[in-house]
């Protein structure tokens, strides 16, 4: 269930990454795409947390 949740937050940032990829060939859009996908991931960690602790 919780893998399955990182998966649901983690695809959105890889497809937001990819057609940033395309328009900015330097890449310029890649690092936000990172970023979304750390942001995500703290989410799904900090969700994680707080049902572990009840």
């Amino acid at each position: 269930m919780i893998r399955s949740a990182f998966a649901f937050l983690l695809l959105p940032g890889a497809a937001l990454a990819h057609p940033g990829a395309h328009l900015h060939p330097h890449g310029a859009e890649t690092p936000v795409g990172l970023l979304l996908a750390a942001l995500a991931a703290a989410v799904a960690f900090g969700a994680w947390k707080a049902r572990t602790r009840r």
